[in-house]
């Protein structure tokens, strides 16, 4: 998975942390160091294995996300196919959460989805929705969807309720440029800074960066996570338009 820093490492503290807990109640309860160790591991190795398996469908619900009607969105679907066929990739599934400001996410453990809201559409130009599907191709070309949906189960939502604990999981496993570089993968296939540029700025022009309000999901939307103030190497909305109108 591209982009990420010892991916491996992100499946060990949730599946851990609960065998921990659950093994010390079974050693508790038999008095055993054997049964507190294997109750440990089989717990952990259980929880591990049930988020892999259902980590689309988790980060889906908690999305709110549901399959777009085939007969809807030609405007996004025709210029999708424009893009991944320029990309060399295949097409996402489209998903929607309905009406609500322009936004648009991505994730995906094995098969790519795509999620817009009506807003996408409504909102942006012509020139700024191809800027944010390339974004979002762009993302899953380089498989950054499937390690962003594997840290929503395996991070965010878990240790959501830690501060900001979460949050700097999220940067060491990503690291805290990691939607400035996503931002570079689109424009790579779009070859159009200010395109992505205009598309983001309305994306947050109502000063919210994620339609559903949920930190745990925040990392999935093009507009990112709000950065802890005042970290170096961390981009937050801001910063990367000050990127883009670089280029």
């Amino acid at each position: 998975m591209d982009f990420l820093r010892n991916p491996a490492l992100m499946f060990v503290p949730l599946p851990l942390t609960v065998g921990i807990i659950i093994g010390a109640v079974a050693g508790l309860v038999t008095g055993s160091w054997v049964a507190l160790v294997v109750a440990m591991l089989v717990i952990g190795l259980l929880v591990g294995g049930a988020l892999l398996y259902f980590a689309d469908a988790i980060v889906a619900s908690k999305l709110g996300a549901r399959p777009l009607a085939d007969d809807g969105a030609f405007v996004i679907r025709n210029q999708l196919e424009e893009i991944c066929a320029r990309a060399g990739v295949n097409e996402p599934e489209l998903m929607t959460v309905g009406p609500g400001a322009p936004a648009i996410a991505s994730f995906g453990r094995s098969e790519p989805k795509l999620v817009v809201t009506d807003g996408l559409t409504d909102d942006l130009t012509v020139v700024e929705l191809e800027a944010a599907l390339a974004r979002e191709v762009g993302r899953s070309k380089r498989r950054l969807t499937a390690g962003d949906t594997l840290a929503t189960v395996f991070v965010t939502m878990p240790f959501g309720a830690f501060g900001s604990l979460s949050d700097r999981m999220l940067e060491w496993f990503r690291g805290g440029d990691h939607d400035a570089r996503c931002d570079l993968e689109g424009v790579s296939i779009t070859r159009y800074p200010p395109g992505l540029s205009a598309a983001l700025s309305k994306m947050t022009a109502d000063g919210t960066t994620t339609p559903d309000g949920s930190t745990a999901t925040a990392h999935l939307w093009a507009t990112g996570r709000s950065p802890r103030v005042g970290e170096p190497g961390i981009y937050g909305i801001e910063q990367r338009l000050e990127l883009l109108s670089e280029l």
